[in-house]
């Protein structure tokens, strides 16, 4: 990744929709990349603020008082009815169905509150392919499995062939210091991690960083003309997966600068590790 430019008010700026995720056991929580990464960042002790939307349900309340809690900077706009998913997993698998249509989309204030870097992290499309263009001159990365994927409420969500980026959009990526995608979020693309993590760079150009997770397996890192499996430094189980990939990208990205960029995602899969092995055990529906 580029050097970082002089430390701003923040470490890190999240813009993303806040969601409401709803699971088989019957249970509710806020979610969204913007807490997920929020959390980790402010867990490993840096500055955060966020920029989000989000509704008037009794879980996205919640997780609007947690944003205000862990942020020094924080933008909510309301919108009549948060993002909301249904979530089921099994044997590391996630299967998600879209309950509530997305929201109207982010627009990120001109100019964003002062960030070393700025984590773009849409969920179901909120962010407009310009979002991405926004902040020169900081650290910028996204996690792009918002704009990745097919949305009709009451359906499951699947994932799109990266051809549904559109070239504004792929152009605003190309620029970026950070790409970071899951093998679920590339299906459409190809049938192994590192098949997708080369389309991506076809895709993208030769300037992001790009990580592709890869479950129990670790991450595919592609830096320059490195490319290389890392190694997940353990494996999590019986443990919800949800935001790993968010927190991953957080803390890769807010790494300090001059750093090498494997040790920082050596260093974000160990923190990722110890934030899932904290979460109570998976639960039957019931």
């Amino acid at each position: 990744m580029t050097p970082a430019p002089p430390s701003g008010d923040l470490d890190l700026l999240v813009v993303g929709a806040l969601t409401v995720d709803h699971f088989a056991d019957g249970s509710a929580a806020p979610g969204g990349t913007v807490l997920h990464a929020v959390r980790a960042a402010a867990a490993a002790g840096y500055r955060v603020g966020a920029v989000t939307v989000a509704g008037p349900e009794p879980a996205a309340r919640d997780g609007v008082a947690e944003l205000q809690r862990l942020t020094g900077a924080l933008e909510v706009r309301s919108d009549s009815r948060s993002v909301t998913f249904t979530h089921t997993e099994h044997e590391g698998r996630r299967r998600l169905v879209l309950d509530a249509a997305p929201p109207q989309p982010i627009h990120v204030p001109s100019p964003p509150p002062a960030s070393r870097a700025v984590l773009f992290g849409p969920v179901a499309g909120e962010l407009p392919p310009s979002a991405a263009a926004v902040a020169p001159g900081v650290l910028r990365g996204a996690t792009i499995q918002g704009w990745m994927r097919r949305l009709v409420p009451g359906e499951p969500v699947t994932p799109l062939a990266l051809d549904s980026l559109g070239d504004v959009l792929r152009s605003a990526l190309s620029e970026l210091d950070l790409v970071v995608a899951s093998s679920e979020d590339l299906a459409a693309v190809a049938d192994d991690p590192r098949g997708q993590l080369a389309a991506l760079r076809a895709a993208l150009g030769e300037r992001p960083v790009l990580v592709m997770t890869a479950g129990a397996s670790g991450l595919w890192l592609s830096s320059g003309s490195d490319e290389r499996l890392l190694a997940a430094p353990r494996v999590v189980t019986g443990r919800p997966t949800v935001g790993a990939g968010d927190m991953l990208a957080a803390l890769i990205l807010v790494a300090p600068s001059g750093g090498d960029v494997q040790q920082a995602a050596r260093r974000a899969m160990e923190h990722v590790a110890i934030a899932l092995e904290r979460r109570p055990l998976l639960r039957p529906p019931s």
